[in-house]
Protein backbone atom coordinates (compact mmCIF):
# COMPACT_ATOMS: atom_id res chain seq x y z
CA UNK A 1 0.00 0.00 0.00
CA UNK A 2 3.31 2.63 -0.33
CA UNK A 3 3.78 2.35 3.55
CA UNK A 4 7.03 3.64 4.58
CA UNK A 5 7.46 1.43 7.22
CA UNK A 6 5.40 -1.48 10.17
CA UNK A 7 5.89 -3.13 13.26
CA UNK A 8 4.39 -6.18 14.77
CA UNK A 9 3.94 -6.05 18.55
CA UNK A 10 2.92 -8.94 20.77
CA UNK A 11 1.30 -8.61 23.96
CA UNK A 12 3.99 -9.59 26.75
CA UNK A 13 3.57 -11.87 29.84
CA UNK A 14 5.19 -10.47 32.11
CA UNK A 15 4.83 -6.80 32.32
CA UNK A 16 1.22 -7.17 31.03
CA UNK A 17 1.45 -4.68 27.90
CA UNK A 18 2.80 -5.15 24.46
CA UNK A 19 6.08 -5.19 23.31
CA UNK A 20 7.91 -4.35 19.62
CA UNK A 21 8.35 -8.06 18.03
CA UNK A 22 9.41 -7.26 14.70
CA UNK A 23 9.89 -4.00 12.28
CA UNK A 24 10.10 -3.51 8.19
CA UNK A 25 10.89 -0.59 6.68
CA UNK A 26 13.22 1.16 3.69
CA UNK A 27 16.56 1.65 4.09
CA UNK A 28 17.17 4.56 6.02
CA UNK A 29 19.22 5.23 9.73
CA UNK A 30 16.40 7.49 10.56
CA UNK A 31 13.98 4.43 10.36
CA UNK A 32 16.11 2.17 12.02
CA UNK A 33 16.79 4.57 14.76
CA UNK A 34 13.04 5.39 14.96
CA UNK A 35 12.43 1.69 15.37
CA UNK A 36 15.03 1.31 17.94
CA UNK A 37 13.25 4.28 20.08
CA UNK A 38 9.82 0.92 19.70
CA UNK A 39 12.16 -1.92 20.66
CA UNK A 40 13.88 0.12 24.13
CA UNK A 41 10.55 2.11 25.20
CA UNK A 42 9.10 1.10 28.49
CA UNK A 43 5.66 -0.74 28.58
CA UNK A 44 2.83 0.63 30.14
CA UNK A 45 -0.54 0.69 29.57
CA UNK A 46 -1.82 4.35 30.23
CA UNK A 47 -4.15 5.77 27.68
CA UNK A 48 -3.46 7.10 24.37
CA UNK A 49 -1.10 6.61 21.41
CA UNK A 50 -1.33 4.26 18.45
CA UNK A 51 -0.40 1.12 19.98
CA UNK A 52 -2.27 1.42 23.00
CA UNK A 53 -5.41 3.16 21.62
CA UNK A 54 -5.94 -0.04 19.53
CA UNK A 55 -5.09 -2.44 21.82
CA UNK A 56 -6.76 -0.88 25.11
CA UNK A 57 -9.89 -0.34 22.53
CA UNK A 58 -10.28 -3.27 20.81
CA UNK A 59 -10.27 -1.52 17.19
CA UNK A 60 -8.13 -0.18 14.06
CA UNK A 61 -6.95 3.59 15.23
CA UNK A 62 -5.73 6.07 12.66
CA UNK A 63 -3.63 9.15 13.24
CA UNK A 64 -3.07 11.65 10.78
CA UNK A 65 0.16 12.72 11.96
CA UNK A 66 1.60 11.23 14.74
CA UNK A 67 4.10 14.28 15.44
CA UNK A 68 1.17 16.39 15.82
CA UNK A 69 -0.30 13.85 18.71
CA UNK A 70 0.78 14.50 22.34
CA UNK A 71 -0.08 11.26 23.36
CA UNK A 72 2.53 9.57 21.27
CA UNK A 73 5.59 8.42 22.95
CA UNK A 74 7.67 8.33 19.82
CA UNK A 75 6.60 12.03 17.84
CA UNK A 76 10.67 13.43 18.10
CA UNK A 77 11.85 9.96 16.05
CA UNK A 78 8.95 10.01 13.99
CA UNK A 79 9.59 13.40 12.55
CA UNK A 80 13.21 12.50 12.40
CA UNK A 81 12.34 9.62 9.82
CA UNK A 82 9.95 11.99 8.10
CA UNK A 83 6.91 10.24 9.31
CA UNK A 84 3.33 11.19 9.70
CA UNK A 85 0.41 9.35 9.29
CA UNK A 86 0.03 5.97 10.76
CA UNK A 87 -2.45 3.72 11.25
CA UNK A 88 -2.91 0.60 13.30
CA UNK A 89 -4.92 -2.88 14.39
CA UNK A 90 -5.07 -5.24 16.85
CA UNK A 91 -4.14 -8.82 16.37
CA UNK A 92 -6.79 -11.11 17.28
CA UNK A 93 -7.71 -14.66 18.86
CA UNK A 94 -10.87 -15.36 19.15
CA UNK A 95 -11.57 -12.34 21.79
CA UNK A 96 -8.20 -11.81 22.82
CA UNK A 97 -6.11 -8.95 21.67
CA UNK A 98 -2.50 -10.75 21.33
CA UNK A 99 -0.66 -8.00 19.57
CA UNK A 100 -1.16 -4.52 17.15
CA UNK A 101 0.15 -4.20 13.96
CA UNK A 102 1.27 -0.22 13.22
CA UNK A 103 2.21 1.34 9.44
CA UNK A 104 3.81 4.66 9.08
CA UNK A 105 3.58 6.91 6.05
CA UNK A 106 5.34 10.26 4.90
CA UNK A 107 2.50 12.12 4.34
CA UNK A 108 -0.14 13.84 6.55
CA UNK A 109 -3.41 11.86 5.19
CA UNK A 110 -6.72 11.44 6.53
CA UNK A 111 -8.55 8.10 7.64
CA UNK A 112 -9.04 5.54 5.13
CA UNK A 113 -12.36 3.82 6.59
CA UNK A 114 -12.04 1.13 3.91
CA UNK A 115 -8.19 0.37 4.88
CA UNK A 116 -9.49 0.31 8.73
CA UNK A 117 -12.23 -2.30 7.88
CA UNK A 118 -10.12 -4.40 6.09
CA UNK A 119 -7.24 -4.02 8.89
CA UNK A 120 -9.80 -5.15 11.28
CA UNK A 121 -10.72 -8.09 9.26
CA UNK A 122 -7.35 -9.05 8.30
CA UNK A 123 -5.86 -9.19 12.03
CA UNK A 124 -8.25 -11.51 13.50
CA UNK A 125 -6.95 -14.11 10.34
CA UNK A 126 -3.21 -13.04 11.30
CA UNK A 127 -3.89 -13.53 14.96
CA UNK A 128 -5.48 -17.55 14.46
CA UNK A 129 -2.34 -17.75 12.25
CA UNK A 130 0.12 -16.69 14.79
CA UNK A 131 -1.59 -18.82 17.53
CA UNK A 132 -1.86 -21.91 15.60
CA UNK A 133 2.50 -21.46 14.71
CA UNK A 134 2.64 -21.01 18.49
CA UNK A 135 1.22 -24.01 19.27
CA UNK A 136 3.31 -25.80 16.35
CA UNK A 137 6.41 -24.79 17.82
CA UNK A 138 5.01 -26.20 21.27
CA UNK A 139 4.30 -29.05 20.11
CA UNK A 140 7.17 -29.47 18.28
CA UNK A 141 9.64 -28.82 21.62
CA UNK A 142 7.16 -31.00 23.37
CA UNK A 143 7.98 -33.96 21.19
CA UNK A 144 11.20 -33.33 21.04
CA UNK A 145 11.47 -33.44 24.98
CA UNK A 146 9.83 -36.33 25.24
CA UNK A 147 11.67 -38.62 22.35
CA UNK A 148 15.02 -37.40 24.04
CA UNK A 149 13.83 -39.54 27.67
CA UNK A 150 14.97 -42.70 27.77
CA UNK A 151 12.28 -44.32 29.44
CA UNK A 152 8.85 -44.71 27.35
CA UNK A 153 6.18 -42.58 27.42
CA UNK A 154 2.48 -43.20 26.68
CA UNK A 155 0.10 -40.67 26.26
CA UNK A 156 -3.24 -42.69 26.60
CA UNK A 157 -6.58 -41.47 25.81
CA UNK A 158 -8.91 -43.67 28.53
CA UNK A 159 -12.34 -42.89 26.67
CA UNK A 160 -11.16 -43.60 23.25
CA UNK A 161 -8.92 -45.98 24.65
CA UNK A 162 -5.92 -45.27 21.93
CA UNK A 163 -2.41 -43.52 22.21
CA UNK A 164 -2.39 -40.08 21.54
CA UNK A 165 1.36 -39.83 21.53
CA UNK A 166 3.96 -42.42 22.42
CA UNK A 167 7.88 -41.01 22.25
CA UNK A 168 10.67 -43.30 20.56
CA UNK A 169 11.77 -45.23 23.70
CA UNK A 170 8.16 -46.42 23.46
CA UNK A 171 8.71 -47.73 19.55
CA UNK A 172 12.20 -49.32 20.42
CA UNK A 173 10.61 -51.29 23.66
CA UNK A 174 7.94 -52.96 22.10
CA UNK A 175 8.95 -53.02 18.55
CA UNK A 176 6.59 -50.79 16.74
CA UNK A 177 6.64 -47.91 14.78
CA UNK A 178 5.42 -44.95 16.55
CA UNK A 179 1.96 -45.00 13.30
CA UNK A 180 1.67 -48.79 14.47
CA UNK A 181 1.20 -47.73 18.54
CA UNK A 182 -1.10 -44.92 17.77
CA UNK A 183 -3.30 -47.23 15.17
CA UNK A 184 -3.70 -49.79 18.33
CA UNK A 185 -5.63 -50.13 21.46
CA UNK A 186 -3.74 -49.86 24.87
CA UNK A 187 -5.03 -53.31 26.02
CA UNK A 188 -3.91 -55.09 22.99
CA UNK A 189 -0.36 -53.97 24.29
CA UNK A 190 -0.52 -54.62 27.57
CA UNK A 191 -2.15 -58.11 27.24
CA UNK A 192 -5.40 -57.14 29.34
CA UNK A 193 -8.96 -57.03 28.42
CA UNK A 194 -10.05 -53.30 27.49
CA UNK A 195 -12.70 -53.86 30.67
CA UNK A 196 -9.85 -54.39 33.30
CA UNK A 197 -7.90 -51.89 31.54
CA UNK A 198 -10.39 -49.41 32.09
CA UNK A 199 -10.64 -50.37 35.67
CA UNK A 200 -6.82 -49.34 35.86
CA UNK A 201 -7.46 -46.25 34.37
CA UNK A 202 -10.48 -45.18 36.61
CA UNK A 203 -8.22 -45.81 39.65
CA UNK A 204 -5.70 -43.77 38.07
CA UNK A 205 -7.90 -40.91 37.89
CA UNK A 206 -9.17 -41.50 41.13
CA UNK A 207 -5.82 -41.06 42.75
CA UNK A 208 -5.36 -37.85 41.39
CA UNK A 209 -1.63 -36.10 41.10
CA UNK A 210 -0.04 -39.25 42.85
CA UNK A 211 -0.61 -41.51 40.53
CA UNK A 212 0.29 -45.46 40.47
CA UNK A 213 3.30 -47.23 40.52
CA UNK A 214 2.71 -50.63 39.63
CA UNK A 215 4.40 -53.71 37.50
CA UNK A 216 2.82 -55.17 34.06
CA UNK A 217 3.23 -57.49 31.21
CA UNK A 218 2.88 -56.46 27.68
CA UNK A 219 3.34 -58.10 24.28
CA UNK A 220 5.81 -56.46 21.36
CA UNK A 221 5.20 -56.89 18.16
CA UNK A 222 6.94 -59.73 17.69
CA UNK A 223 4.97 -61.24 20.62
CA UNK A 224 7.27 -61.90 22.79
CA UNK A 225 6.50 -61.12 26.59
CA UNK A 226 8.53 -58.54 28.34
CA UNK A 227 8.19 -56.54 31.57
CA UNK A 228 7.47 -52.59 32.78
CA UNK A 229 7.96 -51.14 35.53
CA UNK A 230 5.04 -48.67 35.40
CA UNK A 231 4.00 -44.65 36.70
CA UNK A 232 0.77 -43.79 35.51
CA UNK A 233 -0.69 -40.75 36.03
CA UNK A 234 -3.91 -38.63 35.07
CA UNK A 235 -3.05 -35.27 33.38
CA UNK A 236 -6.29 -33.46 32.60
CA UNK A 237 -6.61 -31.50 29.18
Amino acid sequence: LGWTCGARWALDAESGAMRCAETWGVASQAIDAFFEAARTIRPTREPGGLIRRSWLEDEPVWIADVVREKSFRRAAEAQNAGLHSAFAFPLKAGAQVTGVMEFFGSKISRPDTELLDCAAYVGGLIGQFLRRRRADDELVQFRTLMDASPDSIYLVDPVAMRYVYVNEAACRQTGYTREELLEISPWKVSQMTCEALQRIYDDIIAKGDDGVRTEMQFAGKDGRPGWFEVHRRAVHL
